[in-house]
Formats: C-alpha cells, sequence, structure tokens
C-alpha cells in the first residue's frame, strides 16, 4: 500500500513579502492507514502571483496530490479560482473558531492525532526554505512547541487543517466497514456455546458474591 499524497495550501495574512507579514505556507501530506505523513513544505512572505507559482511548482512536483486544499480567507477565494482554472477541483476551507480550538478540538484533532504517535515527519534537513537557510521540519515542530504561543504558527495551522482533512474520512469509512462485518456476520454454533459459557461465569460469579456479602453480615452483624 502506497502512502496517499494530498496537497494543503494554507494562505497566510494579505500575501504581503514584506518581513512583518505571516508567512504563505504549502504543506503535502499523505495517509496510510490511520497514519499521516508530512512530505513536503513550502513556507514564505510572498504576494499573490508568487504563491500561485509556489502552488504551480508544488502541483508539478506532486502531480497525484489531489484535492488541493486553500484555506478561504484574504485573497484565498482569488487563488481557488485560478487554481480550479488550472487544475480542476478546488477544497474550499472555511475555518470555525480560532487556530488553537481547530487544533486541540474534537477526538480526530490534530493533538490527539500526534499524542497517539500517528503523525511522522521526514528527518531534519531534507525540506529547506526557498533560500536554503531554514529547515521547515524543524520550524513546524518548533512552532508545534509554542503553540499558541510561538512567534508564528502558519505550520501547525497547516497540518492541523491537512490531519483534519484526513482523519474523519478515514475512521468514518473504516467505522461503516465495521458495522457492515458485524451486520453480515453468521453465528456458528460455537459463538453461541460461548455466549452461553460466559452468561454462565458472569451468573456464577454474582451469587458467590452475593454470599459472601451475606456471610460477612452474620459473622459482624454491627457493620
Amino acid at each position: 500500500e502506497t502512502v496517499r499524497r494530498q496537497p494543503l495550501f494554507s494562505v497566510g495574512d494579505a500575501f504581503k513579502d514584506v518581513a512583518s507579514a505571516d508567512f504563505c505556507v504549502g504543506e503535502v501530506w499523505g495517509r496510510l492507514g490511520n497514519e499521516c505523513y508530512l512530505l513536503d513544505i513550502w513556507r514564505d512572505r510572498a504576494g499573490l502571483p508568487a504563491t500561485l507559482n509556489a502552488i504551480r511548482q508544488m502541483c508539478e512536483r506532486w502531480p497525484r496530490a489531489r484535492p488541493i486544499l486553500v484555506e478561504e480567507t484574504a485573497v484565498g477565494p482569488a487563488i481557488c479560482d485560478t487554481l480550479e482554472k488550472e487544475f480542476g477541483y478546488v477544497a474550499r476551507i472555511t475555518p470555525r473558531g480560532q487556530k488553537h480550538v481547530r487544533l486541540h478540538w474534537g477526538t480526530n484533532n490534530a493533538a490527539a492525532v500526534i499524542e497517539r504517535g500517528q503523525v511522522f515527519l521526514p528527518r531534519g534537513g531534507h525540506i529547506l526554505s526557498p533560500d536554503g537557510k531554514i529547515d521547515l521540519v524543524k520550524e513546524l515542530v518548533k512552532e508545534c512547541a509554542g503553540f499558541p504561543n510561538a512567534k508564528n504558527d502558519d505550520l501547525v495551522d497547516a497540518m492541523s487543517q491537512a490531519i483534519g482533512w484526513l482523519l474523519p474520512r478515514t475512521w468514518v469509512w473504516e467505522s461503516q466497514q465495521s458495522k457492515i462485518r458485524n451486520a453480515t456476520r453468521i453465528e456458528t454454533p460455537v459463538d453461541a456455546m460461548r455466549e452461553q459459557i460466559l452468561a454462565t461465569v458472569a451468573s456464577r460469579m454474582q451469587r458467590r458474591k452475593r454470599e459472601d456479602l451475606a456471610q460477612q453480615s452474620s459473622l459482624f452483624p454491627g457493620l
């Protein structure tokens, strides 16, 4: 089974290429079973044209990575419109609540999935910033460690949205398959015998417990 590749593009603030602006981030994630794998990162302070070019380059590197997820904030709708003309379907993501809420809310939230050991990152030094000076995997770890008080949180935000897109669909499908298996299961005589034995053992344990309590009451009537 191969890792299923899927890109996520989380847009920063207003596509400004000045040093004070938030970063624009693109992350490529894959899923294998219930495990998520970070495959690629792009992060830079870039204007709209540079951001679009970066997305095109990532799509060329990962041609089977679909769908493209775009956070529909700032000029995100403009990016969605452009990408839909070039690549077809684009999933428009509408953020709900604050970033720390999206990270921690729900059974399959990013924080819980990370704590369960289901998120895997490339070794350090394999994914660098466009200028080649910053290890973006280490930056992601640093943002996670400092969240929500770190200076930047764009990588964390993209990660939480990617995990939120990947895992619920996996777990819902597996839950449906489990229900189908249970519904179509044929009970055999061995199954019936097993259930009868378990019921008998439970009944005898309850009766023994009641007898012990009655004996204790007779020995110590004041208790």
